[in-house]
């Protein structure tokens, strides 16, 4: 009886043992949050800013607003372990960092600094839920009157969503409140947009200025889960020019410049694509680069690729990571050109602007997907842009 208990002992042990070994497989290949490799990509443009000088940075990992120079060397900065700002906008001679509130019932504090992180002025801004710095003058972007992102957080790198203004040298007094009607504010030219609020680029319908999501077909009856009309247009008449791919998931950035709009389409199989997780290039079926023209209700493809994940473009280059590979490619001259490699075997995260890429790479593996505890800024990225993306 003890032997024959033994081996029934035994047994069960071993099917545990296999039962465990097969959930540890299965946690490890289909659970989402396990998967690290990879790049994450933020167009937001809230935890970096640039100028022709310096570059800011809000380093999370290392609870720091950082002031760097061109060569990347950390002029002056400020410790934020107690409070972090949501976004940081470089100005001529100064810095601004804006303190957001959950809504437009509650105030916003905006602190200016000069480059030596000294602080100058703060201001309680109502109803401020974005900021950015054009010619000379901070403009300030109220939250969306229904309580959305949509406009309010449209990214400021290639324009952006304006209410009131003050010069930069006057900051801390009251802020003048832009008109409703296309007006100059210094040399800067804004336009005012059904939603409520002024732009640099002109109103193309109720297109918001900057775009990004993803679809599949079968979204077809959720007007492929678009916001605005327009952005419904663009994607179906994206879909109309490269065909549908049943199960496959669309993801597209798109921005306006001007009366046109370029985006990039990083198509995806389903089982590839989990919006909070790191991706590779591999996982990328197709990538598409794109220019749409409203008025006309016309699209043309500028760049198609396979296994790259698209970053950015303009009517003359766009920029995409192939592998471990960021590349430049000029649509004119055809001529490609690696402008950085990533070194690190983990997940690295890519801080897209116009002109320049900000690179954390991370020093080991975290299981925190979105804003990683352990990383480390690698390098600014900057290259010499067609009159299309100035």
């Amino acid at each position: 009886m003890k032997k024959g208990r033994r081996r029934w002992i035994v047994l069960v042990t071993m099917i545990f043992l296999l039962l465990a070994i097969t959930f540890l497989i299965y946690i490890m290949w289909y659970i989402p949050w396990e998967r690290q490799n990879g790049t994450y990509v933020y167009y937001e443009g809230m935890l970096y800013s640039s100028n022709e000088k310096y570059n800011g940075v809000i380093d999370l990992s290392k609870e720091r607003v950082s002031i760097l120079n061109q060569s990347q060397k950390e002029v002056s900065g400020i410790d934020i372990k107690e409070c972090y700002p949501n976004q940081i906008v470089m100005g001529e001679t100064t810095y601004f960092l804006l303190y957001r509130q959950n809504n437009e019932n509650e105030d916003a504090k905006i602190v200016q600094y000069d480059y030596q992180s000294v602080k100058k002025q703060e201001y309680m801004a109502k109803n401020t839920a974005v900021i950015d710095y054009k010619n000379g003058y901070l403009f300030m972007g109220n939250w969306n009157e229904e309580g959305e992102y949509k406009y309010s957080f449209t990214s400021c790198e290639y324009s952006f969503c304006v209410n009131n203004y003050i010069k930069e040298e006057d900051f801390g007094q009251q802020p003048e409140q832009v008109g409703y009607e296309n007006c100059m504010i210094g040399n800067t030219k804004l336009y005012y947009h059904e939603g409520g609020y002024f732009s640099m680029e002109p109103s193309l319908n109720d297109y918001p200025g900057l775009s990004r999501g993803s679809f599949r077909t079968s979204d077809k009856n959720q007007n492929y889960q678009a916001e605005t009309k327009q952005e419904e247009k663009n994607r179906s008449l994206l879909l109309s020019e490269i065909g549908s791919i049943s199960g496959a998931v669309y993801e597209l950035f798109e921005y306006q410049m001007e009366n046109e709009i370029y985006g990039l389409c990083n198509v995806y199989d389903d089982g590839e694509y989990i919006s909070s997780l790191p991706h590779e290039s591999k996982d990328v079926k197709i990538l598409y680069f794109y220019k749409i023209n409203p008025e006309r209700n016309e699209i043309k493809i500028l760049l198609k690729k396979d296994s790259c994940m698209g970053l950015i473009l303009s009517d003359n280059e766009a920029v995409y990571q192939e592998n471990k590979r960021i590349i430049h490619h000029d649509f004119r001259t055809g001529n490609k050109k690696e402008i950085y490699r990533i070194n690190n075997e983990n997940s690295v995260q890519l801080y897209v602007k116009k002109d320049c890429l900000m690179v954390i790479e991370k020093k080991k593996r975290v299981f925190a997907p979105i804003f990683p505890t352990d990383v480390t800024l690698n390098s600014v990225i900057k290259w010499k842009t067609s009159s299309a993306m100035k």
